[in-house]
């Protein structure tokens, strides 16, 4: 091996000694992953790697010309370069390394650019140069780790691609490069909608290339006129990685010159070279066919996007059965009319619902792909390892499923030939034994015959005369517009508008008809003499011959020349890609120094990059070869020919570059370098257009400030490949609450910076937490309400279970790296305020609590539980009954079931969390909670459970848990109120488990433990109610569930137990009510009879009269038993081994004991002995030498009662078991009746522990009208989104000395602002169900308010609420900003510049930072209350003609305003452009109301009794309501409704329309009840949320009504 080699092996560890060198500029050998550095597997790649992979590494040394790879072809070594080791590797799905660039900085350092060269001059060593090289990429060349450095500038390293790994051999040092994902280029061809010339991802990017170029020319003088798109790795949010070129460090005056290089290579290899040399017959078919799918992008090593070349024969014959070119070969393969059915059917389904192409995925087309890799592996199938046909192919091996031949393959195919079947014999014969060689026509020997004549037929006359109409269909212009239409060549990569990232797809190169090839060129008459009379006379004709045509061979021409102008604007450009402009290139100016040459040429390089990003379609057919004077010319003409298209703003740039260009003096590469002034502006350089002060390029303020944000995140995270360290924290929350603060209304920022802070948030949970914690009030504030729901909220949610996930098993020793402040941070009530308040409360509901009460039954050893468990208490407290129901009820008792779900048994911290949740909200709103809100949410868990086909280990531990919380909660209830609940806690809890229980057809998934434990929580709860309810209520109420309980015991191999009616109707027994039933048992079949009791006897009823499910009807089976088919076997093995002596010891003693000896003997009747010897055999079995079954007889009645003498005494138990019951509350009741001796004073003191205190807020209580809404709220479905206005009073207000005039509330729906014609704006609380009593007037039990804005003069006519800043703005003609919760003032703009005050003032949503006011001029400003200065100012209308503005309202994000005009005329205005966009008429009378109902629709209210819905772009309203009684003055949306109120006290309520313009029909009225409002209506708002409405009246009073 050669010293290169040994240093390479050294380098990446491979033994290369045991490897079969092929050839003098290749080798093969085998390279472990552990070679390549971490930041492979820091990549995010859709293939994991481990460390055993064997990679492919593809290493170029350009001095010594060899090439280095290594593979493994299911296990052997490769004996062939056929195909390349790209393609090898993406066979065997390994990663590809390529581009890996060469420097020889130390074999002559004069070639290094003046900037570094003395820095070079002093490295004697190589271990200096690597050091260098080192430096600039920021990666230590030792370890080949990532080192950035982190603590000075970072602006070279931001946007530089780092090298996997650096070597060095022999002086050259090798740089290699992971295979980027996508590049810009792949995104300028396969997906132009994502980078279109207009979008500010697309200036972003062009941002970024500037500072990057600025960069390494300010820092190392480097040369980046070599770098094309394709060297710029771009990700999906926009940011780029360049790789430097391999001669970016190599001076001018040793680089070689255009013509030197020409001479070496030959002709320029241009596609005006191909064209002309194919029509002259200089290139074949097969060359020009190929250097189109290059220029297409298709790739020989890529089977997704492999080169295509037409089928042009069908095979039958030789000489005779060509295919037709004008037609596609999907469109001959499929047929005329099945193409032409699918795409009416695709474009029917488009109108039909009313989507535009661009919002529908698929769009009518014909053709998906010309080539899949499916087709290629058929294709070369018998090439293809069995392993990759399975994969992708066939998932089963069946080699006759396969083509036999070229010929079936042809009429089997709807895609076009490959390369390999015009050149390659090898592909037809086949490496699989069970698989047949690709059989060749009959008139060919074998396949190298088959391959020469199928490769003569290309190049035929015939093919060649109509080849170019397959050009035009595969790569012109028949792939776009109505000529693909007609063509039936509807390409859906071309159309669907796609913006997701791809490195493949169908490429349009040409956009006019491609030039016929000359089959014959020069085959004209050369001598027409004789064809000429010697004498002409003046009538003497010219005979020509007929085959002489003068005229053809300039169609040809001018047909060629009009694809040139297409292409490059210049006919002639095969000779001279410059246009008229361009000057002479072979001077040279000895006075430019090698400097100004290096930025000469970095800015000709961007103006092309520039040019070729904005018009990507129109350069496609630039070569790569060119060198950047042919470059820069050829973008110069391509930008003249279509200044249309290139962006408006960037057109004012390009015109200074192109007259600062346009100089006749050049340096060698034929570059401008005269430095005089033009036209008083300086010569443009790459430091000139990097500035943020001088302004050439149109590039917003803000990008400057954000990138520098971005490098500081990239940096710190290594590209979000690693978490951000906690230390650099500070830094870039500053840095990003700076750019943020500056950043004004610039919405397009977001676009940019959003997919980076989502990657922040997605990053390790203590970053990511931390990052939150620190910045999140900032980006909401921003991002606005509705981006931050859409684009942050979710990413919140899922942090908090990252949080839970990831944190569950820490434990103490990680106490060293496990901070837990961040994490705690996030449960705390700070800042889910912060957080409620951003994200509205709407989207805080749906994702928080869930979230929170996740984290209640959370083992961990920081505080998020408890946390949690005061968090959730504060956020019942604070939203009230209603919503509490709706959206934490539910997700307390779901991880109260999980507390039953753990391996390691049941989490009796985290249920205690969450039933302390529980009986804090029924201590906040009353016992009516319990009954009301928890009762029937269990009794559904219980009945869904039970009635489940399935009885899994959710549904077992749902019942399970529903039990114990039900046994907690009947403890809280009054012994009327459980009287009450008595027949729901039987009928629906007891019986359906206690059923369950006793089933022989359902088998527990968790075996006879859970059927044992399930069984104790029935005891316990029976045991329960009986002590609650007393002896006399559990013998008259419970005695058929004691008969039931019972006779699920199997004694003696006895399967029938059977209370007959006569045991049943015993005189002797205690009487049984209306309400109890007698219940008819067969054990064998575990069927039960119910039998119920009436005057004429007894007639039998089905069990489901104990259960409310649907699913079980009298006469019918229930599906609880027979939906399961469980083995019968098993399930009775659980049930007799959970009915065993234990549980008949615990249940007859403690019943016994509760009940008394004589009336369980009666229940049980003749079964009574036998319980009573199963409990006597189990008490025999335990320890204690004095059983108490043996003192007693089985008739005997136990009793802590005395006789002494004539007198009764009780007996005292001992003191220390009294205690022990009184001090814990969630006492075992069973096993506390087996440990006491029994009698009254036990059954007084387990009744006393039995029953506990709420600790009630008697302000708070659910009752009255407050009961009556929230139980009218929480029987309405989840999907129910309209309001039901059913006028009950709730709360009023009272304060105002004057008539209200407007009110708004706050987006949580905790307070609301009203101002008021007594000159006051007045802050109030939004009570939940009377709370606030330090606010309540004792006299009229109305509401105080809480604050008093007292600083207005006159009448206020308008207040808002200013989300993004917290502000309320009033109107009294003056604009007063204020403080809510200080009542503090920020500013005021008053009416001195105003003849008569501001009319109108209007505050859009969040994130807008302006308010919006209209004079009485029909001016409108834009008011900046930040900077407290006026913004913009617009007129709005000319004239007085309008009238007076009356009412405004904003629409697309508040980008466009609306105003409405006494006259009844509506005026629209861009905000962004200052345009009128239209004035139209929308009324006949006054418009008295406007409001936005979406993004794109507003509505008019008017005197005129209608109301009108508007479409932005639309001159008719889209709806109009005119069934209105009389004119209404204010409109609210709900949904999909719409509120109207008159001033004669009627409330309207529309519904909007849909899908299609209609007339809507009568709206829905109510007049409000005039003994709860009075006064006149005159406003009023909606809380969503809670579906309440506060009434404004000229009273002075506020009404609060549901």
């Amino acid at each position: 091996m050669t010293e290169l080699q040994i240093s390479i092996s050294n380098a990446l560890g491979v033994n290369l000694e045991e490897c079969q060198i092929l050839s003098t500029h290749s080798l093969l050998a085998k390279i472990p992953l552990r070679v390549i550095d971490t930041q492979w597997t820091n990549t995010k790649s859709s293939k994991k790697t481990t460390e055993g992979d064997i990679v492919t590494v593809h290493v170029t040394a350009l001095r010594y010309d060899k090439v280095f790879a290594w593979n493994e072809d299911e296990g052997k070594l490769t004996e062939t370069f056929s195909t390349t080791l790209s393609s090898l590797a993406r066979k065997n799905g390994i990663q590809v390394f390529r581009n890996i660039t060469a420097l020889n900085p130390t074999s002559d350092y004069r070639k290094v650019s003046e900037d570094v060269s003395n820095k070079l001059k002093r490295m004697k060593d190589e271990e200096s140069c690597l050091t260098f090289f080192s430096a600039i990429f920021g990666i230590d060349i030792r370890s080949g780790e990532n080192s950035f450095p982190k603590d000075t500038d970072t602006s070279t390293f931001a946007n530089l691609r780092i090298p996997c790994k650096i070597l060095s051999a022999d002086h050259v040092i090798y740089l290699v490069h992971k295979l980027p994902d996508y590049t810009v280029a792949d995104c300028l061809m396969y997906s132009p909608s994502l980078l279109t010339a207009g979008s500010v991802i697309t200036s972003f990017i062009l941002f970024q290339v500037l500072h990057f170029f600025s960069a390494i020319e300010r820092r190392y003088g480097g040369n980046l006129s070599s770098i094309h798109w394709n060297d710029i790795e771009v990700d999906s949010n926009g940011w780029i990685k360049v790789q430097l070129p391999e001669d970016c460090f190599v001076r001018h005056e040793n680089r070689e010159h255009p013509d030197e290089t020409e001479k070496k290579r030959g002709k320029l290899e241009s596609l005006a070279d191909y064209l002309d040399g194919w029509i002259c017959g200089e290139v074949s078919n097969f060359d020009y066919l190929m250097f189109l799918n290059e220029l297409a992008g298709r790739d020989s090593d890529d089977p997704n996007h492999h080169p295509i070349l037409p089928w042009v024969s069908t095979f039958d014959d030789e000489h005779s059965s060509w295919r037709d070119l004008t037609k596609s070969k999907y469109r001959l393969n499929k047929g005329d009319r099945q193409l032409d059915i699918q795409y009416a059917m695709m474009s029917d389904g488009m109108e039909k619902n009313g989507l535009s192409q661009l919002n529908l995925h698929q769009v009518p087309h014909h053709v998906p792909e010309y080539i899949s890799d499916i087709t290629y592996y058929v294709y070369m199938a018998r090439r293809t390892p069995k392993s990759i046909l399975c994969k992708l192919v066939r998932s089963y091996w069946e080699p006759n499923e396969y083509p036999s031949s070229i010929q079936r393959m042809q009429e089997w195919t709807p895609d076009e030939c490959i390369p390999e079947f015009y050149t390659d014999p090898a592909v037809f014969k086949s490496l699989h034994e069970d698989m047949c060689d690709l059989l060749v026509p009959e008139w060919s020997k074998d396949p190298s015959d088959f391959v020469e004549k199928h490769r003569k037929m290309l190049e035929s006359d015939t093919v060649s005369k109509k080849l170019h109409h397959w050009i035009d269909i595969t790569f012109g212009y028949k792939l776009s517009g109505e000529h693909a239409k007609a063509e039936k060549n509807v390409c859906l990569p071309l159309v669907d508008n796609h913006t997701s990232m791809r490195k493949r797809g169908i490429t349009q190169l040409f956009t006019a008809p491609h030039p016929q090839k000359d089959s014959k060129p020069g085959n004209f008459p050369q001598d027409l003499s004789k064809y000429i009379p010697e004498v002409l006379h003046d009538d003497d004709p010219i005979q020509l011959p007929k085959a002489f045509n003068p005229m053809r061979e300039l169609d040809k021409v001018e047909t060629l020349l009009k694809f040139k102008m297409s292409i490059w604007n210049d006919p002639g450009l095969s000779e001279s890609l410059y246009d008229g402009d361009c000057l002479d290139f072979s001077r040279d100016l000895t006075g430019s120094t090698a400097a100004k040459k290096t930025s000469d040429s970095n800015m000709a390089a961007f103006v092309c990059l520039m040019v070729e990003l904005f018009l990507p379609l129109e350069t496609r057919t630039l070569s790569i070869g060119f060198d950047i004077a042919s470059r820069l010319k050829y973008c110069i003409n391509v930008y003249k020919s279509n200044k249309l298209k290139f962006p408006a703003p960037f057109q004012s740039s390009m015109q200074y570059f192109i007259s600062k260009l346009s100089t006749s003096d050049v340096n060698v590469l034929g570059m401008p370098t005269q430095r005089l002034f033009f036209h008083g502006h300086p010569a443009p350089t790459i430091s000139l257009m990097s500035s943020r002060y001088i302004h050439v390029l149109p590039f917003p303020n803000y990008f400057h400030d954000l990138h520098n944000l971005l490098e500081i995140m990239m940096t710190r995270t290594n590209h979000n490949a690693s978490p951000l360290p906690l230390k650099y924290l500070p830094l870039i929350s500053d840095k990003l609450h700076c750019t943020l603060d500056d950043l004004g209304d610039a919405s397009d920022c977001l676009q940019i910076l959003t997919p980076f802070l989502r990657q922040f948030i997605e990053q390790e949970t203590m970053s990511a937490a931390a990052f939150v914690i620190a910045n999140f009030e900032i980006i909401s504030k921003t991002m606005g309400e509705k981006s931050t729901n859409s684009d942050l909220l979710p990413l919140v949610a899922r942090l908090y279970e990252k949080i839970l996930e990831e944190n569950a098993d820490k434990n103490e020793l990680d106490n060293d790296v496990f901070d837990s402040a961040y994490l705690v941070a996030m449960y705390e009530k700070e800042f889910l305020l912060q957080l409620s308040v951003r994200v509205g409360l709407n989207g805080f509901l749906s994702h928080i609590p869930a979230c929170l009460s996740n984290a209640l039954i959370h083992k961990s050893i920081c505080d998020i539980a408890e946390t949690s468990k005061s968090s959730l208490i504060w956020l019942i407290d604070r939203i009230g009954p209603t919503l509490t129901s709706k959206y934490i009820i539910k997700h307390l008792f779901r991880v109260m079931s999980s507390c039953f779900m753990s391996a390691n048994g049941v989490n009796f911290v985290g249920y205690g969390r969450v039933k302390g949740c529980l009986v804090r909200a029924a201590e906040i709103f009353g016992p009516s909670f319990i009954t009301l809100q928890y009762f029937p949410f269990l009794s559904h868990r219980i009945a869904s459970s039970v009635n489940n086909l399935k009885l899994t280990i959710r549904h077992q531990a749902s019942i399970e848990s529903s039990l114990v919380a039900i046994s907690h909660l009947v403890t809280y209830l009054s012994d009327n109120v459980l009287m009450v609940e008595l027949k729901r806690i039987i009928n629906e809890m007891l019986v359906p488990a206690m059923d369950l229980v006793g089933s022989q057809q359902i088998c527990f998934p968790g075996g006879v433990d859970a059927r044992k434990s399930l069984c104790m929580q029935v005891l316990h709860l029976m045991a329960l109610v009986v002590v609650r309810i007393g002896r006399e209520m559990s013998r008259k109420h419970m005695t058929s569930l004691f008969r039931t309980f019972f006779s699920y015991f199997q004694v003696n191999g006895d399967n029938r137990v059977l209370f007959s009616k006569s045991s049943s109707s015993d005189p002797s027994c205690e009487s049984i009510d209306s309400d109890s039933v007698i219940i008819d048992h067969d054990a064998n079949t575990q069927t039960f009879t119910i039998i119920e009791n009436t005057k004429g006897g007894y007639r039998r009823v089905h069990k489901s009269w104990f259960s409310e499910s649907p699913n079980a009807s009298p006469g019918q089976e229930s599906p609880i038993l027979s939906s399961r088919q469980r083995s019968n076997a098993e399930a009775r093995a659980e049930i007799f081994s959970t009915f065993c002596a234990e549980t008949a010891y615990r249940s007859y003693v403690s019943f016994t004991r509760l009940l008394g000896g004589i009336h369980m003997e009666k229940v049980l009747g003749d079964f009574h002995d036998q319980i009573h010897k199963l409990s006597l055999e189990y008490e025999q079995s335990l320890d204690d030498k004095s059983p108490m079954l043996e003192k007693q007889s089985p008739n005997s009645y136990h009793t802590d009662i005395m006789m002494v003498g004539n007198q009764l005494v009780v007996e005292s138990p001992p003191a220390r078991s009294i205690l022990e019951l009184e001090n814990n509350l969630d006492f075992d009741i069973i096993s506390k009746l087996l440990e006491s001796a029994g009698g009254v004073q036990t059954e007084d003191c387990l009744g006393e522990c039995a029953r506990r205190i709420l600790n009630t807020v008697p302000a708070s209580q659910l009752t009255e009208n407050w009961l009556a809404y929230w139980e009218h709220e929480i029987g309405l479905p989840d999907t129910d989104k309209h309001i039901h206005f059913n006028q009950i009073e709730l709360q009023s207000f009272a304060g105002h000395a004057s008539a209200v005039r407007c009110i708004a509330s706050h987006p949580t729906e905790d307070w609301f602002v009203s101002g008021s014609k007594d000159k006051t704006v007045k802050i109030w609380s939004v009570p939940e169900n009377l709370d606030l009593r330090e606010n309540k007037n004792s006299t009229s039990g109305s509401l105080n308010e809480k604050y008093v804005y007292r600083f207005h003069k006159k009448t206020v006519n308008y207040v808002g609420i200013f989300e993004t800043e917290q502000f309320v703005i009033s109107n009294d003609g003056n604009i007063h900003v204020w403080d809510p919760y200080s009542c503090q003032q920020i500013t005021t703009f008053d009416n001195a510049d105003v003849k008569s005050g501001f009319a109108l003032v209007y505050t859009p949503a969040s994130p807008s930072r302006f308010a919006l006011t209209v004079t009485n001029e029909a001016d409108l400003r834009v008011m900046d209350f930040r900077r407290k200065c006026l913004a913009h100012e617009y007129k709005i209308v000319v004239g007085t003609s309008m009238g007076i503005a009356r009412a405004m309202c904003d629409t697309e994000g508040g980008n466009r305003i609306a105003v409405g005009f006494s006259t009844g005329s509506v005026s629209s205005l861009d905000l962004r452009m200052g345009n009128k966009l239209s004035i139209k008429p929308a009324h006949e009378s006054d418009i008295s109301a406007m409001v936005s109902i979406s993004d794109k629709r507003y509505l008019t209210a008017s005197s005129d009794q209608s109301i009108a819905i508007w479409e932005n772009g639309q001159s008719n309203p889209v709806t109009i309501y005119k069934n209105i009684q009389e004119p209404v003055h204010t409109v609210q949306p709900f949904n999909d409704e719409i509120l109207s109120g008159s001033f004669a006290n009627r409330i309207y309520i529309h519904d909007t329309p849909k899908n299609r313009p209609e007339i809507s029909d009568k709206p829905v009225f109510q007049k409000l009840r005039s003994d709860i409002f009075r006064g006149v209506l005159t406003s009023f708002c909606i809380l969503p949320m809670k579906r309440q409405l506060l009434l404004a009246s000229d009273t002075g009073s506020i009404k609060l009504l549901a």
